[in-house]
């Protein structure tokens, strides 16, 4: 085969089979609107415990969801406050031990389900599972997040929100005790916030 006809059978084929869209990097910074929350309970009483202090990078094809899913989500527990200066002291140095164990991360997320792309404006449920790592211990999960593609000012931006349990026992956690009072095992843990493009330039312009 000669070269010409080499080069005309490639051409053909990158017309038949076109490139794949390569993931963009979305990023998560510290601060608001990003929030992660707790919440405790016990007999008689339920709290939460709130940061803004989240961080991490989504990397994703907006437009070809398939397998191009893969995240890395982190938190510094010290942020964490339920209001009561006390109690946090408690919960940091005592339960959560966070001079041992500083961080709880999310990581390593594989897209299942029926989703196909994130659209402008639209909510998509997305079923994801990856490894959460808390107290020095890890482990799989699965979670639904809602997730919109949209424009934050100029800028292409992903709009996230999930929840799910966390038992105690499972990150061997003791579980605190304030007076008589003994909080549940299980602790709802609520993450949302928004990830900005850091590929995509100035998107709302095209």
């Amino acid at each position: 085969m000669t070269t010409r006809a080499v080069l005309l059978c490639l051409l053909g084929l990158s017309a038949a089979f076109p490139a794949f869209a390569a993931p963009k990097s979305y990023v998560v910074a510290p601060g608001s609107p990003n929030l992660v929350d707790f919440e405790s309970s016990a007999p008689i009483e339920v709290f939460h415990g709130k940061s803004r202090a989240l961080s991490g990078t989504i990397q994703v094809d907006p437009g070809a969801l398939g397998d191009s899913v893969s995240a890395h989500f982190e938190i510094e527990l010290a942020t964490l406050s339920t209001g009561l200066p006390k109690r946090d002291k408690h919960m940091r140095e005592d339960h959560l031990e966070v001079a041992k164990y500083p961080k709880a991360i999310f990581d390593g997320v594989a897209l299942r389900g029926d989703a196909k792309q994130l659209t402008l404006g639209t909510k998509v449920p997305l079923d994801l599972e990856g490894t959460f790592t808390i107290h020095g211990t890890s482990r799989r999960i699965r979670l639904t997040v809602e997730s919109t593609l949209v424009h934050n000012g100029k800028a292409e931006a992903i709009q996230f929100k999930t929840a799910f349990p966390v038992s105690l026992a499972d990150y061997g956690i003791p579980r605190p005790q304030f007076l008589i009072l003994r909080l549940a095992d299980i602790q709802k843990v609520t993450v949302e916030g928004i990830a900005m493009c850091r590929d995509c330039g100035d998107a709302a312009a095209r």
